[in-house]
């Protein structure tokens, strides 16, 4: 379980610091009021500490100007290890794992493996014609081409 600096320090570095003032932390709640409603109320919100989703709602309906400004704040993220994440060894997107793993078959190999799939499973000539098939292999294998139909039956 984490300790209440640690609690503390969650919601602190969070954007919605410049928009609330955090009143206390109850368990896994923290209370707040925002900056930005006139000093006469003296209405608090509260939220869990792992989502802000109602002080983002709070901003979407009362103040929409300051919800606006929220996705160009930056938040001083850091690790576990409290190195900003910038220098922190981030993990692998699923886009830039397979940006980099996937291995580019020369045009060559491309061609004989669709000419066995057709000949292996009996596929009729013009399935390299189908606009589905010529995703699939363009999206496996970006920026090699499909042959023609005709190309196939001359080979």
């Amino acid at each position: 379980m984490a300790d209440s600096k640690q609690i503390e320090n969650s919601f602190e570095r969070s954007v919605f610091t410049e928009f609330f003032t955090k009143i206390e932390i109850d368990n896994k709640n923290v209370r707040v009021r925002c900056k930005l409603c006139p000093p006469a109320t003296k209405q608090t919100y509260s939220c869990a500490l792992n989502s802000t989703a109602n002080l983002k709602k709070h901003l979407q309906s009362v103040h929409p100007a300051a919800h606006d400004k929220l996705p160009t704040l930056k938040r001083s993220v850091t690790s576990s290890n409290g190195l900003p994440e910038a220098v922190a060894k981030k993990q692998k997107t699923l886009t830039s794992w397979t940006s980099n793993s996937v291995a580019l078959l020369s045009q060559q190999h491309v061609n004989d493996l669709i000419m066995n799939f057709v000949i292996g499973d009996m596929q009729a000539f013009s399935v390299v014609e189908s606009p589905e098939f010529i995703k699939l292999v363009t999206g496996l294998q970006p920026g090699k081409t499909v042959m023609t139909r005709k190309t196939l039956t001359s080979r």
